[in-house]
């Protein structure tokens, strides 16, 4: 699936991004809640929408942390991309679109947020449950190094 900047900017504009979220605890985060949210991008993208799926994470340690499937051209957050500068890519020209895992909230890192790409939309939509463990894998990692930097600040 390829789409330009202009067409993701349209469709951001028109609020076509097929947007759904849960909440749970980290303990939570299993591998069926986790498939749900990558078929639910599958399914969007399949029918040419872009699509991300939000986990409100209650954490044993501080505030919850947001983890999101998240498809875009580039590796940023999907709120950001009407900010995109048009150095960084042609507005004209096809991008792959591809899905990145984001983790957001206090002490996941010096930023607060993390950002990496799961796959390409191509990649995801034949195979979802090829990327379940990555992700899962993923999450698990992120989460962990939250806690432990917010158990550690609190010491």
């Amino acid at each position: 699936m390829e789409m330009t900047v202009t067409e993701l900017l349209t469709q951001l504009e028109a609020e076509r991004i097929q947007v759904a979220s849960q909440g749970l605890t980290a303990d939570q985060l299993t591998q069926e809640n986790l498939l749900a949210g990558l078929e639910h991008v599958s399914s969007q993208l399949a029918a040419g929408y872009l699509a991300q799926f939000s986990w409100q994470v209650e954490m044993p340690v501080g505030d919850p942390v947001n983890v999101r499937l998240e498809t875009n051209l580039i590796n940023v957050p999907l709120i950001e991309a009407p900010r995109l500068d048009p150095k960084l890519l042609d507005q004209t020209a096809p991008y792959e679109v591809k899905v990145y895992m984001v983790i957001e909230g206090d002490q996941v890192n010096a930023s607060g947020l993390r950002i990496d790409e799961l796959t390409t939309a191509d990649e995801l939509m034949p195979a979802v449950d090829d990327y379940v463990t990555p992700f899962k894998n993923w999450v698990t990692e992120h989460i962990a190094t939250a806690i432990n930097n917010r158990e550690s600040a609190d010491d």
